[in-house]
């Protein structure tokens, strides 16, 4: 009798584990998140290097202060209540958020009922690397806690 016991309890111990697991990563998810540094934004802006290279030395610090404001100003937020806000210099993005199936995927519906899929590559109380594509071609931004 005791291993039906032990096998029943271990079926259900299995079978929370997608759920604990989902859980955990809603709570990492929960937070305000900022861009991890200046060359993150410029990733995310798509910014060839070989243009940034053809610039002058007053049309690259023009740059720099205009990175230097979208990363003091920009942010991601995502809430217990399922919204997000994704905040930028010259406008500000509301909308909910849920996760895929799979747990990976983060989908995000605008206010105007747009979708956006979200790749998440790593996520922990540090950090939150999200890309556009799921393979390693796909653009991907590395978010850090909002200081």
């Amino acid at each position: 009798m005791s291993l039906s016991i032990k096998s029943i309890l271990g079926i259900l111990l299995v079978s929370w584990l997608p759920f604990c697991e989902r859980n955990n990563t809603k709570k990492l998810l929960v937070n305000k998140w900022q861009f991890a540094s200046i060359n993150e934004i410029k990733k995310a802006s798509q910014l060839d290097p070989k243009d940034l290279e053809k610039n002058t030395k007053e049309e690259q610090e023009e740059l720099d202060k205009m990175l230097q404001d979208i990363y003091s100003k920009s942010y991601y937020e995502f809430t217990k209540d399922k919204k997000y806000i994704i905040n930028k210099t010259q406008s500000r993005e509301k909308g909910s958020w849920e996760f895929a199936e799979d747990g990976k995927r983060l989908l995000l519906t605008d206010s105007k009922g747009g979708s956006t899929i979200l790749y998440i590559k790593e996520l922990t109380n540090a950090k939150l690397t999200l890309a556009i594509g799921s393979d390693s071609l796909g653009k991907a931004m590395t978010l850090i806690p909002f200081k």
